[in-house]
């Protein structure tokens, strides 16, 4: 994520190749506001704010729904769920996406750049040695995109436990957001 947000801040910066590894597919489909304000999302936002206090109980845990990062997601969900997985002119780019990916994306287009995908769970393909191989091959200028059959399936399958994304123009914090709206049209890269 910290790539894709360098190259829409600085498109014409230094970066020629990008590699991403584990991106989320379609982040910022859902929201909850921060505490003390209404919308859409409230009582999800309590009741995760619950969960993280009850996992804290045994042993303090080190993340929470409302650090700035998590809400930097929230706030710029429209770029996000839109974006990460689109071509930047004058960047070559490549995203290695495990399996498991497939089961919490919704069913439909998801990238528009080449996908290396390989059954693991997140984090799983990093230090396989095949995906090394890959990589420094990709970043020699080789084609190593390597989609799976299976995964329309999966995102199929996965889907019947995923709430719907919340469309764009609902949310008072996104509706000023120009971005096109997947959540609408099956479709991510939408001209702004």
């Amino acid at each position: 994520m910290v790539v894709r947000t360098y190259l829409e801040k600085l498109p014409a910066g230094p970066v020629t190749a990008a590699v991403m590894f584990s991106p989320l597919v379609q982040a910022g489909r859902t929201y909850y506001p921060p505490p003390g304000h209404e919308g859409w999302g409230v009582a999800a936002g309590w009741e995760l704010r619950a969960l993280f206090w009850l996992a804290g109980l045994p042993q303090p845990v080190k993340d929470d729904p409302d650090e700035p990062f998590v809400r930097s997601v929230l706030i710029d969900a429209p770029f996000y769920r839109n974006r990460t997985l689109c071509p930047v002119p004058g960047v070559r780019m490549i995203a290695f996406l495990p399996t498991v990916s497939a089961a919490e994306a919704p069913p439909g287009e998801y990238s528009r750049i080449p996908v290396y995908q390989q059954p693991a769970l997140h984090g799983g393909l990093i230090g396989q040695r095949m995906v090394e191989d890959r990589v420094i091959a990709f970043l020699a200028g080789e084609r190593v995109d390597q989609p799976r059959r299976e995964y329309g399936l999966l995102q199929r399958l996965g889907a019947a436990w995923q709430a719907p994304p919340l469309a764009l123009s609902l949310n008072p914090v996104w509706s000023a957001n120009r971005e096109g709206d997947p959540a609408r049209t099956g479709r991510v890269c939408e001209a702004r």
